[in-house]
């Protein structure tokens, strides 16, 4: 069974507690049956996921697949991703969260957690995030001002730019004996005749910064056509993770307010699709959201009150960068357009915990505002825009959500593991909601926690 799991929307859904919990339970798989493989692909650092481990740790993921640790489990990161060997402190600002690949398994380690080659595995096909990339981007953002959209600083986008450029670096060649010769003869030079020398970083600082890197590293550099045989076995259970959410994706997100990376093609075919949506719906950065007028604001009113506390395991702020996260109402308009262009089968709904929060300040009679359309001067649209000007230029038409009783009574809802366990009218809701969502889709998960024993899993038809 190849399962792939993605978020539904911005990013921020609550992914990586998803994927534990299927690792952990072995959902959708026969009784008996366990994961052999978690695939994490495509984005870099730049995307962090929060997780519970089974000892009970709580980890950040950035580079390092969900799952990691687990016994009987391989974790690999397969081609298209960006490895960001370090994290130089002057490239980031000083609230970010350690990223770098060496860094995030050394903490990892500390935190007892076994990370070695029998466990780990990296495609030498995926590129490295180099320090000219860092330093580019950083300077990009800076020249954009408040038209920027709020990038990590990571370096990703202009990594990618280089691979497309054929000037790019793989992490064989990274780890390997020809590091010096490819950055002498071939990366370097190309760097300084497209920048006028602006980004020129003597050869001898590259050997330095990496040499440590290079050698820790090393040992988890795999084949890609090693890992690709071993992982697309047909008896083989394997849980795929995109780094990035739908609406991010660089072809098929909500126009130009997306990512670098490619989400919507996982490396493997794939049976089931998950997309994760959270209510309310979040973003990180100075994107805005597709569903409103005007560019989003991080103190309206709905990020005001359903933000929480920096710190919290479910308080809104990014797992990389720890900006706080612009939250709105729920936009099912792109939501169509992600199941659609995500070939997404199935969905999973978070931070149901904070539904009676979310209701009383913004619901009437039990039900919560959605988009469910768009207007565009005399037009009424149901789909999203391929045009980023129209969409721009599109207002919200708001519908309703009747929130099921179970969603709105926390004692009872702590206790309910299984869809069977809700009441008729909170399956109905979930129904109603479905049809929201194109009614091709299943809800299969809802989570009423960070933790991985605090999702509710569907064992009965809707």
């Amino acid at each position: 069974m190849k399962i792939l799991v993605l978020g539904g929307a911005f990013g921020d859904e609550g992914k990586g507690g998803a994927e534990g919990a299927i690792l952990l339970n072995n959902y959708y798989l026969e009784k008996g049956q366990k994961y052999g493989f978690v695939v994490r692909y495509h984005g870099g650092a730049n995307a962090g996921e929060t997780w519970i481990n089974p000892g009970g740790i709580v980890v950040f993921s950035h580079q390092v697949p969900v799952g990691i640790g687990m016994d009987g489990l391989y974790a690999a990161f397969l081609s298209g991703g960006a490895i960001l060997p370090k994290d130089p402190p002057e490239y980031k600002p000083k609230e970010y969260r350690p990223a770098g690949l060496m860094e995030e398994i050394k903490d990892l380690r500390e935190k007892g957690i076994r990370v070695d080659k029998t466990n780990f595995g990296i495609s030498g096909r995926n590129q490295v995030v180099l320090l000219h990339h860092l330093m580019e981007e950083t300077d990009a953002e800076a020249a954009k001002g408040k038209t920027g959209f709020g990038t990590t600083l990571r370096g990703i986008s202009t990594m990618y730019a280089a691979a497309a450029y054929k000037q790019g670096m793989t992490f064989a060649e990274f780890v390997g004996d020809n590091f010096v010769p490819i950055l002498r003869d071939r990366i370097l030079p190309a760097v300084h005749i497209k920048f006028g020398g602006k980004y020129d970083i003597p050869l001898d600082r590259y050997v330095r910064e990496y040499e440590e890197l290079r050698e820790y590293l090393s040992e988890f550099l795999v084949p890609e056509a090693d890992l690709m045989r071993r992982i697309n076995r047909p008896e083989t259970n394997v849980l795929q993770a995109g780094c990035q959410s739908i609406g991010l994706d660089v072809y098929n997100g909500a126009n130009r307010h997306s990512s670098s990376s490619v989400t919507t093609r996982p490396p493997l075919n794939t049976d089931i699709t998950l997309a994760l949506f959270k209510f309310p719906q979040s973003e990180v950065g100075d994107r805005r959201f597709t569903h409103d007028g005007a560019w989003v604001t991080y103190d309206n009113k709905v990020s005001e009150v359903m933000r929480g506390e920096r710190g919290d395991l479910g308080g809104e702020y990014g797992t990389t960068s720890g900006r706080p996260r612009k939250l709105d109402f729920n936009d099912t308009v792109l939501y169509r357009h992600n199941i659609l262009v995500g070939k997404v089968n199935r969905v999973g709904l978070t931070k149901m915990d904070e539904m009676p929060k979310f209701v009383a300040n913004f619901g009437t009679h039990g039900s919560i505002p959605i988009c469910t359309a768009y207007k565009y001067r005399d037009s009424t649209l149901t789909d999203l825009p391929d045009d980023s000007q129209v969409l721009e230029k599109c207002e919200p038409v708001y519908g309703e959500w009747r929130v099921g009783r179970d969603f709105l009574d926390p004692k009872r809802l702590s206790r309910i593991k299984l869809f069977s366990e809700l009441t008729e009218n909170s399956l109905d809701s979930l129904r109603r909601l479905q049809d929201h969502l194109g009614g091709e889709v299943k809800i299969d998960i809802l989570s009423r926690g960070p933790g991985s024993d605090e999702k509710i899993f569907r064992d009965i038809e809707l």
